[in-house]
């Protein structure tokens, strides 16, 4: 199990590096519409063209890129890793079985969703602390000038909250608590985790299987499994994963970014962001998220694949 985890955090560390300003541009367009801004800089990003060209103009390429970067290599080596390597194992112990349940054969679809769907959930419980310090640091980001002020940024005009990725981990546990402020959001941390795990990893699995299964035999081509069929796979599955998990992940950002008290909870950000927005809430952000989730998942699933044959296991 160590080996499996060890090849899904080092690949997803690897590609959530890459996708990072995607990210920030994120994280900056769903805080921006209520929750973790200041009040005057509401709506200040609206879009993914708008963001990132204001973010280059006031902070250039380097500010785009670094947010929370030490975070997103954490959370991709822990919360990530967790997820996507301890999948095989939890799918494998389940007794959701085309054959019935009597420990041949393969998992159906279903069985696939529920061990998705479960290793996200176990990973967004232990893990979701590496998010709430990613997410507030990447809100927090912006140029600073001589006197230690933010001049950009959603907390343009303020001093920064923390000073370094550990910093942020203490100063959120002291000043919120530990489970009040590190755990932030975990309530929708958790159904975001299932649903984007269910989706990415059954979809995966299964459009591998069918795919790997001569048509004699009810699959569809008989392909070989290899880095051809993981990518045509992946992205697939990123469609899937980043559409149904979309509003959990809008809720989650805000409420673990706000470190005010202005949401008492999922349900409530909910209850705001529909009366605020409108269903059109909860997507916000969509554009830079699949623009990010979509590559990160078409060359993660590849990269661990063969990090795992790298370490003697075989292909997912």
């Amino acid at each position: 199990m160590a080996r499996q985890v060890l090849a899904a955090g080092a690949g997803s560390a690897l590609t959530d590096s890459i996708f990072n300003p995607l990210e920030c541009v994120k994280v900056r367009m769903q805080i921006s519409s209520g929750g973790g801004g200041s009040v005057g800089q509401q709506q200040q990003y609206r879009s993914l063209g708008q963001t990132l060209r204001r973010i280059l103009a006031e902070e250039g390429l380097w500010l785009l890129w670094t947010p929370g970067l030490p975070a997103t290599w954490l959370r991709g080596l822990t919360y990530t890793g967790f997820r996507v390597g301890m999948y095989p194992s939890i799918k494998a112990a389940l007794p959701l079985r085309t054959d019935g349940g009597d420990g041949s054969g393969s998992s159906g679809l279903l069985g696939k969703v529920v061990a998705g769907a479960t290793s996200g959930v176990i990973g967004a419980v232990l893990f979701t602390p590496t998010d709430v310090v990613r997410i507030r640091l990447q809100g927090d980001a912006g140029a600073l000038g001589a006197d230690g002020v933010l001049r950009t940024g959603l907390r343009a005009g303020r001093r920064p909250r923390y000073r370094s990725t550990a910093h942020a981990f203490g100063a959120i546990a002291r000043e919120e608590g530990v489970l009040r402020g590190l755990w932030r959001g975990v309530s929708s941390n958790i159904a975001r985790a299932s649903l984007l795990s269910g989706g990415q990893l059954a979809t995966y699995d299964q459009l591998k299987e069918t795919l790997r299964r001569p048509s004699a035999e009810g699959g569809v081509l008989g392909a070989a499994d290899g880095p051809a069929l993981h990518l045509g796979c992946s992205f697939v599955s990123a469609l899937v994963a980043q559409t149904v998990c979309m509003p959990a992940d809008t809720m989650k950002t805000k409420v673990m970014a706000d470190g005010g008290g202005q949401f008492r909870g999922l349900l409530d950000c909910a209850a705001q962001t529909l009366r605020a927005e409108g269903a059109r809430g909860f997507f916000r952000g969509y554009a830079p998220a699949m623009a990010r989730q979509g590559p990160v998942m078409v060359l993660q699933m590849p990269i661990v694949e063969q990090l795992r044959r790298l370490l003697g296991l075989e292909y997912m």
